[in-house]
């Protein structure tokens, strides 16, 4: 059937204006940051309670919402089938918030604001040269960070089997 109504991207555009909707936390759910993928639409989420939980993907929002590292999640927690052999507690998917809400998520009542927080790349030893970093430019501000030494080129007579 032509496209008489519109151009190129008509029929494409039609379904993207469609936005999720707010949804509001109960009492077993807690928001959470997904801090790895796992595949078998198993995640790492960061919760709000700081507790690191193993997240089932549900199979109501598997295509609808894709989940990626990073994203703030709705997670309810599991009270039953709980092993006491397992490593992380377990949780499952509810709901995927899009940047939008973060705004109104830092207004929940019991919003953890580390959930805001890059926590997935974050390495304590990179946290500290940047603590480090930030603490001898304050001292020190008559220098320049970026300024460093030239680098004298040597002769091209360098003997290669010696190396």
């Amino acid at each position: 059937m032509p496209n008489l109504t519109g151009g190129k991207n008509y029929k494409k555009t039609k379904h993207a204006a469609e936005k999720t909707k707010y949804v509001d936390r109960e009492d077993d759910q807690q928001f959470a940051r997904i801090l790895q993928v796992l595949g078998n639409r198993n995640t790492l989420a960061y919760c709000n309670d700081n507790i690191i939980r193993l997240c089932h993907i549900r199979g109501s929002i598997r295509k609808d919402m894709w989940i990626n590292v990073g994203d703030i999640v709705l997670v309810s927690l599991r009270d039953f089938l709980q092993d006491k052999k397992d490593k992380y507690e377990k949780a499952d998917i509810l709901h995927k918030y899009d940047r939008e809400y973060y705004s109104k998520l830092k207004k929940e009542e019991g919003f953890n604001e580390k959930l805001l927080f890059t926590l997935e790349t974050s390495d304590i030893e990179q946290l500290k040269r940047i603590k480090e970093m930030k603490f001898s430019a304050m001292v020190s501000n008559e220098e320049d960070i970026f300024e460093h030494e030239e680098v004298k080129e040597e002769d091209d007579d360098v003997d290669i089997d010696n190396i």
